[in-house]
């Protein structure tokens, strides 16, 4: 018969062995599973930023972005981040106002007014998302400075030329914030065979000219 307190040790033996387990997984997914890498050697504002995006696993993976430009504002909804610093400090990030629509007498819009209304429409219904096939990537080119957004004011970092400014591109992906009926469309035309990506993934850093 085995005493309370060998079976209090084996418990906690257990117990250890799974949190090792589940520690080498988690690790395992982020470090090793899932990889971006900028593939500019150098750029500049002017420039458009290329980095690929790896799927090292065995299973068809579906990465879902709310914007399909570069987000300079880590506390976004699943964008594609680019985090602009200088000696570790984040860059200020402007943020314009929305545009201001003026009324004729009327009641009618200027024609002007009312294509930059149906350009900003568009942009808000746009959405992104990439499945990358087993141990395979996807290259994506997008400008550095082009980050309308979906409301069409402009958020963008302010550079100061006397400082030496660092680019890193993160994701942040919550699947739970993917619209429920979006998501069974994206299941529908997959046949259910794939999988979210779902958590958080860094690029090292790129000097910017």
């Amino acid at each position: 018969m085995v005493s309370f307190g060998k079976k209090e040790h084996l418990k906690r033996i257990m117990r250890n062995i799974l949190l090792i387990i589940l520690a080498t997984i988690l690790c395992s997914c982020k470090k090793d599973n899932f990889e971006i890498k900028i593939l500019n050697t150098s750029i500049s504002t002017n420039d458009s930023v290329r980095f690929e995006l790896y799927n090292n696993t065995n299973e068809h993976y579906l990465f879902y972005f709310e914007n399909p430009k570069l987000d300079y504002n880590s506390k976004s909804k699943n964008p594609i981040i680019a985090e602009v610093s200088a000696e570790n400090i984040a860059a200020k990030v402007e943020v314009s106002s929305d545009p201001l629509y003026i009324l004729n007498e009327n009641g009618s819009f200027n024609p002007q007014d009312i294509k930059e209304m149906e350009k900003y429409s568009t942009l808000a219904k746009k959405r992104i998302h990439r499945v990358i096939s087993p141990q395979s990537s996807v290259i994506f080119t997008l400008p550095f400075i082009d980050s309308t957004n979906i409301k069409g004011g402009k958020t963008y970092p302010i550079l100061d030329d006397k400082k030496r400014y660092h680019l890193k591109i993160k994701m942040d992906i919550d699947t739970n914030l993917i619209d429920k009926k979006e998501l069974e469309n994206i299941k529908y035309n997959y046949k259910n065979n794939i999988k979210f990506f779902h958590g958080k993934l860094a690029s090292k850093t790129l000097k910017l000219k």
